[in-house]
C-alpha cells in the first residue's frame, strides 16, 4: 500500500527486515528511541529504493495528521472489522488523513509508548488488552477512538463508538421465544469483549423475564470465529436434552453451529434455529440465510474518522460515547421450535 508521498512502507519494512510500523517512526517523528542497527537498516533500504527521508518529512508537513489503526491478529481477517477498518481508511483517505495498520501484538509490549507518540490519534477495532493500550495511549498523549472494543475506561483523550447489544439480543430472544423456543443454547464471543459479556447477559435476563430459568449447560463460551462456533455446538448438541435454537453472538460463529448441526444430521431450521450478530456480507447468501442483527459497520468506520479528525482539531468529538441502533432481519435459518 502506497503510503506518505509514495513510501512503500511494507516493501521497506521487508527489505530492511524491521515491522512496517518502525519505518514509519523512522521516517515521521525521528529516529529517538530506535535501535541504531535498525536505523541503518532501513536507511539502506530506502537509499536502494531511491526515496529521500527529507522529502516524506516535507510532506508530512502538509497532512492534517496520521492515525495508527490497531487490530487484534485473531480479530483482522474476520469480515465485521475488515470493513469497518476499509470504511475508516476510504473516509480518511478523503480527508488526506494518513493511516497505518498495526495488528495487536506484532510489536513488543515496551515499545507501545514510543509507537503511539509518532501518530496524532489512533483507533482500535475489536482490540483486546484494550485497557493496556489505552494506558499507553495516555502515557504517550495520544488520542484515541474505541470501537467494539473490550472492556476498557476512558481518559481526557478519549472517545467511544459502540452498538446497542442490548436492543439487539432483546429482538433475538424474543424472535426464538415467540417462535416456542424454551431451550435456547448460546455461544459467547471472546469473553474479554463488553459485547460478549452484554449479549449473554441480556440472553439470561430474557430467559427468566419469560419464566424460564437460564441453564449454564446451556452456554458455551467461545471466541469470534466460526471454529468456535462449530466446538461450542458440538457441546450444546451432545447434551441429553439439546437445545432447539442456538443464538451465536456473532455472524462467524453461527457459521460454525450451522456446520456442527448438519455433521450431526440436523436440519436447519426444521430441527434447530440458528441466529448471528452483526449481519455481515455473506450473512444473507449463506445457505440457510441467516437470521442476524444487522449493524452497521460501515457508518461505525465513517463516524471513527469524524472523531478522529475531531481530535486531530484539538476538539473532543461531541458526544464522546455513542451507540448505534441494530435491526434483527429475519430469514431462513430460524422457524418454529419443532415438537418432540
Amino acid at each position: 500500500m502506497e503510503q506518505s508521498g509514495g513510501v512503500d512502507f511494507a516493501r521497506i519494512a521487508e527489505d530492511a527486515g524491521v515491522d512496517q510500523t518502525i519505518v514509519w517512526q523512522m521516517l515521521v517523528s525521528g529516529m529517538s528511541g530506535l535501535a541504531p542497527g535498525d536505523i541503518a537498516r532501513i536507511q539502506a533500504a530506502l537509499d536502494r529504493a531511491g526515496i529521500s527521508t527529507r522529502a516524506v518529512q516535507e510532506y508530512r508537513k502538509d497532512i492534517p495528521g496520521s492515525v495508527l489503526v490497531i487490530l487484534s491478529i485473531q480479530q483482522h481477517q474476520d469480515e465485521y472489522s475488515e470493513t469497518v477498518f476499509k470504511a475508516f481508511q476510504y473516509a480518511a483517505v478523503r480527508r488526506r488523513i494518513e493511516v497505518m495498520r498495526f495488528e495487536e501484538m506484532n510489536t513488543p509490549l515496551s515499545d507501545l509508548v514510543s509507537l503511539f507518540r509518532a501518530f496524532d490519534a489512533a483507533v482500535m477495532i475489536a482490540t483486546r488488552q484494550t485497557q493496556f493500550l489505552v494506558d499507553n495511549c495516555a502515557e504517550a498523549g495520544c488520542p484515541y477512538v474505541l470501537v467494539e472494543v473490550d472492556s476498557a475506561n476512558l481518559t481526557g483523550l478519549g472517545s467511544r463508538l459502540t452498538v446497542d447489544n442490548t436492543a439487539g439480543t432483546e429482538a433475538i430472544m424474543r424472535h426464538l421465544l415467540e417462535l416456542g423456543h424454551r431451550r435456547i443454547g448460546h455461544v459467547t464471543g471472546d469473553w474479554g469483549h463488553s459485547s460478549a459479556q452484554e449479549r449473554l447477559a441480556v440472553y439470561r435476563r430474557a430467559l427468566a423475564e419469560a419464566g424460564i430459568p437460564p441453564a449454564d449447560e446451556l452456554v458455551v463460551r467461545g471466541r469470534w470465529n466460526e471454529e468456535a462456533g462449530y466446538t461450542g455446538a458440538r457441546t450444546l448438541l451432545g447434551l441429553a436434552d439439546r437445545p432447539t435454537a442456538i443464538f451465536a453472538a456473532s455472524d462467524m460463529i453461527a457459521f460454525g453451529v450451522i456446520r456442527a448441526a448438519l455433521e450431526n444430521g440436523l436440519r436447519v431450521p426444521d430441527d434447530l434455529s440458528v441466529v448471528g450478530f452483526d449481519d455481515i456480507a455473506i450473512a444473507g447468501a449463506f445457505s440457510p440465510p441467516l437470521t442476524t442483527v444487522r449493524q452497521e459497520e460501515e457508518t461505525l468506520g465513517r463516524m471513527a474518522c469524524e472523531h478522529v479528525a475531531a481530535w486531530l482539531q484539538g476538539t473532543p468529538p461531541a458526544p464522546r460515547e455513542t451507540v448505534f441502533p441494530v435491526q434483527l432481519i429475519v430469514r431462513q435459518s430460524t422457524g418454529p421450535a419443532p415438537r418432540r
